[in-house]
């Protein structure tokens, strides 16, 4: 049998308009196959954010998936090459570039440089602290320290041995992207952007940070 991956979306209808969501779900599960890979989804329903993480996290180790594709709900535009350029990466975890919904509208791979050296990511979440700078390059593959989860590939193995069910905590009160890079952070697992795959964000397209 083929390598198997279980696309985890969270689900909360962040998406005012679901149906070009739908259309880059299709785009991925269509991918998937020409990959000759096997293929599970789930979308826990009624549910918290951190326990439906956990869930996702949870069930792709209990059914020895070999990765997660972990889709946020309201990303879209999914190149026809997306699947296949982030599992040719080969990377433990990595993710395609979008921007944030929020002005300046950073891309959603970032550096913990200059004031944030020496303060995990949490904290500097907590803090607000205006550290995070946004990844520079326009193409490849680079190494981020904060990661967003709209479209990230991640290897099951890495994260076996690693405290579970509770991947993510309901008592931090950030992000989970948060959560979970500081999670790779503290386990020496290398988190990384394909700045080449660029996604929508629901009515934020990629061209927003074009560079002249």
């Amino acid at each position: 049998m083929g390598k198997t991956i279980l696309i985890g979306c969270p689900t909360s209808a962040l998406d005012p308009d679901p149906s070009r969501w739908l259309d880059s779900f299709i785009k991925i599960q269509n991918q998937i196959r020409t990959l000759k890979m096997c293929q599970a989804f789930l979308a826990p329903y009624r549910m918290s954010w951190t326990n439906a993480n956990n869930h996702i996290w949870n069930t792709a180790i209990q059914f020895d998936f070999d990765y997660i594709l972990r889709l946020d709900d309201d990303v879209h535009g999914v190149p026809d090459n997306a699947m296949e350029a982030l599992v040719e990466a080969d990377k433990d975890v990595i993710g395609a570039a979008y921007v944030s919904r929020h002005y300046p509208h950073k891309w959603c791979a970032l550096m913990n440089d200059g004031e944030g050296k020496g303060k995990s990511l949490i904290e500097i979440a907590k803090l607000q602290i205006p550290c995070l700078q946004e990844i520079q390059e326009n193409t490849g593959i680079h190494r981020v320290d904060l990661l967003g989860f709209g479209m990230t590939l991640i290897k099951v193995a890495p994260f076996k041995g690693l405290h579970k069910p509770m991947f993510f905590d309901a008592g931090e009160d950030v992000p989970d992207d948060t959560i979970f890079a500081q999670r790779c952070a503290d386990s020496g697992i290398a988190q990384y952007v394909l700045m080449d795959i660029k996604l929508c964000h629901r009515d934020l397209s990629p061209m927003i940070r074009a560079k002249s």
